[in-house]
């Protein structure tokens, strides 16, 4: 949850990636009902490969960077709310 998410498209002609913050990219899933992990990668398509062939390509791959210092390179206009973070962690805490 404090590391940083890399969602990278995995056409064998490609190397579009981008980064984003995962406190934005939580709420973004939340809000929409993509809490799994696999449902949401697969609501990521890359832009290049959808400008080269004209329709959405959903073959991306999305991986932890191991680290919470980094450039974001796709920031989100969601800000996170602290008391739903909180709730949430409090829940699912094992």
């Amino acid at each position: 949850m404090h590391f940083l998410v890399r969602v990278r498209c995995h056409q064998p002609h490609c190397t579009n990636a981008a980064t984003y913050d995962p406190h934005e990219l939580w709420v973004l899933f939340h809000n929409r009902g993509w809490i799994d992990e696999w449902g949401a990668q697969l609501r990521f398509y890359c832009r290049v490969c959808l400008s080269l062939a004209g329709f959405r390509v959903k073959n991306a791959r999305m991986g932890c960077l191991a680290t919470s210092i980094g450039d974001i390179t796709h920031p989100l206009p969601i800000r996170p709310n602290e008391r739903d973070c909180k709730n949430f962690l409090s829940r699912h805490r094992g």
